[in-house]
Order: structure tokens, then sequence, then C-alpha cells
């Protein structure tokens, strides 16, 4: 299985059936609603999910309320959607009628040409990550069973958007599995039960994957 936990730290995990290859990806806040021109946490009147039709932005908002502005998992699909309709090209630049003012998907919001570079610097970090775990590990991509996705934004992101821009594998879509704060629910199981032997096995089994300029960087700082 492959585990993701998106966040400003998108935690990565591969696990082959015998050991659990880790590592992390600076994903950055741009998921979470920051550094968006736009962007807002996952509260009342945020943009969680919406499509692009014949020009026209239909979008639903947590608790109906008025749009006061994007949320992770509608900004994933605002960026599917521009690409999907021909307004942003394969680097992410939008069409010159919306150059210089941004995309606008309400009264109010709009999605801007750095918010997109934002987005993309997300995606290609946590999409190095897995990428980076999957040649470690020598692992075929069809031999991976499920993909689990844990996190705030895990529970609402629309996998088809995401996989869309390159979140995700798209080979990955049908073992796609959402988790929900996994952190939460581990601690409270461990509580529940402590299976020191499963914690051992977890610690045991476990490789921490990094990438090599990484690790010629830690090994530059430890020389110095």
């Amino acid at each position: 299985f492959l585990m993701v936990d998106l966040g400003t730290n998108a935690e990565i995990v591969l696990f082959d059936g015998k050991t659990y290859y880790c590592s992390s990806a600076s994903a950055g806040p741009a998921l979470e609603g920051a550094n968006i021109s736009c962007g807002t946490a996952s509260v009342k009147g945020a943009i969680n999910h919406l499509s692009i039709s014949d020009g026209k932005c239909k979008y639903t908002t947590i608790g109906g309320e008025k749009p006061i502005g994007l949320c992770g998992s509608g900004i994933i699909d605002v960026i599917h959607e521009l690409r999907r309709n021909g307004l942003i090209d394969d680097g992410g630049l939008l069409v010159d009628e919306y150059a210089d003012t941004g995309y606008p998907i309400a009264d109010g919001v709009v999605i801007t040409g750095e918010d997109i570079q934002q987005v993309l610097l997300a995606k290609a970090a946590i999409r190095s990550g897995i990428q980076m775990l999957i040649k470690e590990s020598g692992v075929d991509i069809g031999e991976i069973e499920h993909l689990y996705v844990a996190g705030g934004l895990g529970a609402t992101v629309g996998v088809w958007a995401a996989a869309g821009i390159g979140i995700f594998p798209k080979e990955l879509l049908s073992k796609f599995e959402s988790v929900g704060n996994t952190s939460l629910l581990g601690g409270i199981a461990f509580i529940m039960d402590r299976d020191e032997a499963a914690l051992d096995e977890i610690k045991t089994n476990s490789k921490i994957v990094i990438s090599r300029s990484e690790e010629r960087r830690v090994g530059k700082e430890c020389r110095s």
C-alpha cells in the first residue's frame, strides 16, 4: 500500500509487505489555503468543490454559505478544471485573457497565475516523494493494492482532480481510500490496546528515504 498524509508537510509511506519506506515532502501551505490570494481554511463559506463548463464556474461551499475563498480541495479542483478547459497550459500559465487579472470564480474570489505556481510546487513535491519511494522499493506501481490518503484535505479532496493535476499516479485512482486523521486514530488505537510488538515491528522494518540532494546537504552540514 501507499499512504499519503496531505498537509504543509506531506508524510508518505510505501509498504511492500516487509519494509516501510518512509519520507516527507515539504509541500508548503498552498493546499491548505495559505499563500493563495483568495485562499482560506476549511470553514463555512469556503469553496470546496467546483467545475467549469462552457466558460461558467459552478461551485459548492462549506455550509452552503456565501463564498469567501478557496480551501484546499477547491484549489485542486480549480487547477484541474482550468487545465481541462484549456485555460492554462502544461506549465500552469493562464491564457492571455486572464493572465493579468486572474480567473474569476465568484464575487471577490479569483485564482491568479502566482497562485497556480504555488500549487504546482506543492504538487511537484508530493509526487516526487511518491516516485522516489516507488523507485527505492523496486515495487511496480501495478503491485500497489491501496492508496490511503490521510489528513483533513485527504478527507475531502477530489481524487480525480488530484490525479488530474499529477498529485497521485492515475494508475492508483481505483485504489483510493480516504482515511481521515490517522495520527489521532492511531494514537487512540494504541491507548486502547498497547500493542508494543506492533510498534516494534514498524520501527524495525522502517527505512527513511531522502533525495540525493538532501543527502548531499546533510553530509555537507555534518562535515562542517
